[in-house]
């Protein structure tokens, strides 16, 4: 797709977001989101914040293991360049494509299967959301095929790579990133995954109770739908139909609307928009332009490292 045409999408994806945005705070009303700020425990908020920056830590070690296996000996200190400037093209593109900005700050050479470990990345999250509502909607039966599923497709990873290397686009870039990965790694993966998926939940209970008792299961059951919904590749970074998916999930358990919202957007504050700030600041800083529909690096700074 021409660079024209993909600012276009990129154009008609940020007038979705807008709209979806805009409707939410009507429908929920201005003020009940405003209250909800007010009445707000700053305790529970600032643990909420806390426990971002382990979550981040556990993010870049992820990021690491896959990185090394593109290009072995990477440092823990370029993992966290990379990840950084790969989450600040994470929130501004849909679906976290963005993400793949992380291998812009490696040699030209090694983008392309780079850029597939990027998309793999997340990859893993998406997959411990969707188990987690096969669980919801299906039972143990459903649940238990998802998670068998998932280790089939673990334990053929690399033969599917190598299938898909001989593709074009992002499949290839994904195809080349599954084909350089071992099954002790993916393994690695996995669980860093749950870890980071629980410091998530952790979070979002923390922050829905600042605002007054909810169950623990209130958010276990919304955050792997929310989670889902923002993987979506229709809006910006998700905005709309994260606010939205945790006002509708988060009703039947009597959490009020705003208070939804709110600790949704919360939620992506501290995972996702702080990290993706220091991030554009970091591209800045090596040359490499954020911009939308995707990061661009100037000529004169073409493999910062």
């Amino acid at each position: 797709m021409a660079a024209s045409a993909r600012r276009r999408v990129w154009l008609v994806r940020a007038a979705v977001s807008f709209a979806l945005v805009a409707a939410i705070v009507v429908k929920v009303g201005p003020g009940k989101i405003l209250q909800a700020a007010r009445s707000a425990d700053p305790v529970l908020l600032a643990m909420a914040f806390a426990l971002g920056v382990p979550r981040f830590a556990v993010k870049i070690a992820r990021w690491r293991l896959l990185a090394c296996r593109a290009v072995p000996g990477v440092s823990w200190a370029l993992a966290t360049r990379s990840l950084l400037v790969g989450t600040a093209g994470a929130v501004i593109t849909p679906g976290r494509v963005g993400q793949a900005a992380s291998s812009l700050l490696f040699p030209q050479g090694n983008r392309l299967v780079l850029s597939g470990m990027a998309l793999t990345d997340p990859l893993a999250d998406l997959v411990i959301a969707l188990v987690l509502v096969a669980f919801q909607v299906g039972g143990p039966f459903a649940g238990g095929v998802a998670l068998a599923a998932c280790g089939v497709a673990a334990y053929a990873a690399p033969r599917v790579g190598n299938a898909l290397s001989g593709r074009g686009g992002k499949l290839r870039m994904i195809g080349e990133a599954l084909a350089r990965l071992d099954r002790q790694t993916i393994a690695m993966v996995v669980l860093l995954s749950v870890l980071i998926y629980g410091f998530n939940l952790v979070q979002f209970h923390l922050l829905l109770t600042a605002h007054g008792p909810v169950p623990f299961a209130a958010a276990a059951a919304s955050l792997p739908l929310i989670f889902l919904a923002v993987a979506c590749p229709i809006t910006i970074s998700g905005f709309g139909l994260r606010e939205a998916t945790a006002a509708l999930t988060l009703a039947r358990y009597g959490v009020e609307a705003g208070i939804a919202v709110r600790s949704s957007f919360e939620l992506f504050i501290i995972n996702l928009l702080l990290p993706g700030l220091i991030g554009a600041v970091v591209a800045g800083r090596l040359g490499i332009r954020m911009r939308a529909p995707a990061p661009l690096v100037t000529p004169n700074r073409a493999s910062p490292t």
